[in-house]
């Protein structure tokens, strides 16, 4: 059994929760290379990178699977809101049962409920792929007050927490809050005063609360201050952000698919036997058994087409290895496959998946 040890710097999985309108897009957008899913168009005002408004949960999860598979350079993922994407995941649930909403179907039994769970589980696995593939994670949502009841204590009191369904049966705040390696919460400072003998509320700027309180949730592995700043200052730099950010822009262990991109390719053929196979294409099998050249599209990495040759591997073959993986749909074509894993794994690991391929073809 392989032992790791020692400590592992991975990107982080942030969980942001306040309510509307106290700076949390602005304060994602602090994050290194941040590409939006901007589920609520709260970022229309704002100059950042993001992908098309999901209008179906179906659509949101092709998006995920895409940058998991193609960071397209970024290097922070941005969900904006959870809670409107859950409303994606809760028209998903009705439309499949042929319900208006949740619980409305008659001897429902809570089944509507446990199908929305299930979803976000789904959708919580995708990001954590997302993460492993070497990116940061922050999901946004809105904060609302609850009431809360100690189950040993008399009487109960309001609390904050995300702005997702909860019920005697299902957390999905909860879920968020387990899943994430690190949960801020954002809220305007509010002080009480007396004046003439009156009590009067007064704001006193915007904070971020980075450790757990009676009022609400939140959790760092850090030793981050219970209590930041949440503003911008003169010079334009985010107190919030600056707290965190030795947290955030740490060197991290390197993905699984950087290391292999590192890594030489376990076998290469001599310049030699390039040559000779590029004078003498290997040819490929019809359907009539009879064999024509494979020929080389200029948008073909060169690498990999050598290796193919060489190995008289066809393009099909690739796709659906990558497809069977999970890497890529098998209706993508190789010239657009990121070129990271063309290079990190494709080429690097050739051996393995030239294994692939045959025991692919034998069990054909």
């Amino acid at each position: 059994m392989e032992i790791i040890s020692g400590k592992l710097n991975k990107p982080e999985r942030v969980v942001v929760y306040g309510p509307e309108g106290i700076g949390k897009s602005c304060f994602a957008e602090r994050f290194p290379k941040p590409y939006f899913f901007d589920t609520e168009g709260s970022t229309d005002e704002m100059d950042v990178k993001r992908a098309p408004k999901a209008i179906t949960w179906g659509h949101l999860q092709e998006q995920l699977i895409e940058i998991q598979h193609n960071h397209m350079g970024f290097e922070t993922a941005v969900i904006d809101t959870a809670d409107w994407a859950e409303k994606l995941a809760k028209d998903e649930v009705c439309a499949e049962k042929g319900i208006e909403a949740l619980g409305a179907m008659a001897k429902d039994f809570g089944v509507s409920y446990n199908l929305l769970e299930t979803k976000w589980g789904k959708f919580l696995n995708q990001l954590t792929n997302i993460h492993e593939s070497g990116m940061q994670i922050v999901l946004l949502a809105h904060a609302h007050l609850r009431k809360f009841e100690q189950p040993e204590e008399n009487g109960a009191y309001d609390r904050w927490t995300l702005k997702l369904t909860q019920t005697p049966k299902i957390d999905l705040s909860a879920m968020c809050k387990e899943w994430a390696t690190m949960v801020l919460f954002v809220n305007f400072k509010t002080y009480v005063v007396e004046i003439d003998d009156k009590k009067k509320a007064s704001s006193g700027g915007r904070v971020m609360y980075a450790m757990h309180n009676a009022c609400w949730d939140a959790k760092n592995r850090h030793g981050l201050d219970k209590e930041i700043p949440f503003q911008i200052d003169k010079n334009g730099i985010h107190q919030g952000y600056e707290a965190i950010r030795p947290c955030i822009e740490k060197t991290h262990s390197k993905p699984a698919l950087q290391q292999a991109v590192d890594t030489p390719p376990l076998s290469q053929p001599t310049s030699e036997e390039y040559q000779k196979t590029m004078e003498q294409p290997p040819v490929k099998p019809t359907a009539t058994g009879t064999r024509v050249p494979m020929t080389n599209p200029k948008s073909f990495p060169a690498k990999l087409w050598n290796l193919m040759t060489l190995n008289g591997v066809e393009e099909i073959d690739i796709q659906q290895v990558c497809a069977k993986k999970g890497y890529y749909p098998e209706s993508t074509p190789i010239s657009l496959y990121d070129q990271k894993f063309v290079d990190g794994v494709l080429v690097a690991a050739w051996d393995k998946v030239y294994e692939a391929i045959k025991q692919m073809k034998g069990a054909a």
